[in-house]
């Protein structure tokens, strides 16, 4: 049996209707695992379960991250977990001069805040099985920030930080914690950026790509093998996924 598989894992996933949530959901349940997906639009959640290839495996959770009590109602709710892929973001592209607290706020809440205080409920009402793996989709812009990024920048780098923190205080469980980090990937957020930055800066940008932009089948893939037992010797550390993009100095 391939030690990629999934079989009889329970994987929760946070911003499971986005592009690239969708994908991890599908691949997950692709490789025989079993998925928690997580959103705040139910009419979206409903449409993950009617698109799913998988459905009979695929139970959704309402849940408004920027709720801490709504955080805490669906801790509640859950069954014992072998996994938690983070990939829930938000984006608001802004120059400093123009941060507003409001803003920062919801940037940081949604970013950080929100699945800190998640997985710290995770840990304290026991709901994470021993030898669980934990993801967290961070952004290769953790490393490279950029004109009017600096909160999602900022908080990306945080929770790869949060990430290591896990994989320390966890290795008597087993417990895996990673982080990815992507590049450029056509997604909700591709189309934000390119409309903060307009078509012509984007396009110059993907220049610098060898390998092209990326997908979220990318990332989805990505995913799945840190979940897998056949990353039991990886925890603590950052996948890069750039296409190429960082490889120069």
């Amino acid at each position: 049996m391939t030690p990629f598989h999934l079989n009889n894992k329970t994987i929760l996933v946070s911003g499971a209707t986005s592009p690239i949530g969708h994908a991890i959901c599908e691949r997950i349940l692709e490789m025989g695992g079993k998925v928690i997906a997580l959103g705040r639009n139910q009419n979206k959640l409903s449409d993950l379960v009617n698109k799913s290839t998988y459905p009979e495996n695929l139970q959704t959770e309402y849940v408004d991250f920027e709720l801490v009590q709504s955080i805490e109602d669906l801790v509640k709710r859950l069954p014992p977990i072998n996994g938690f892929v983070s990939a829930a973001a938000q984006l608001l592209p802004m120059p400093v001069q123009f941060l507003q607290e409001e803003v920062i706020e919801k940037v940081m809440k949604v970013n950080f805040h929100s699945p800190v205080f998640l997985v710290s409920r995770l840990f304290s009402t026991k709901k994470v099985i021993s030898g669980s793996s934990f993801v967290f989709i961070s952004s290769v812009s953790s490393n490279h920030p950029y004109i009017g990024g600096v909160l999602y920048t900022a908080a990306k780098a945080a929770l790869e930080n949060f990430a290591k923190v896990i994989a320390l205080e966890m290795k008597s469980l087993k417990i895996r914690s990673n982080s990815i980090q992507p590049a450029m990937v056509h997604s909700g957020m591709f189309d934000q950026t390119e409309a903060f930055i307009g078509k012509e800066k984007m396009d110059e940008h993907l220049k610098n790509y060898p390998l092209g932009p990326g997908f979220p089948d990318d990332v989805a893939w990505s995913s799945v093998f840190l979940l897998s037992d056949a990353a039991r010797w990886i925890s603590g550390t950052k996948i890069v996924l750039d296409g190429g993009l960082t490889m120069y100095p």
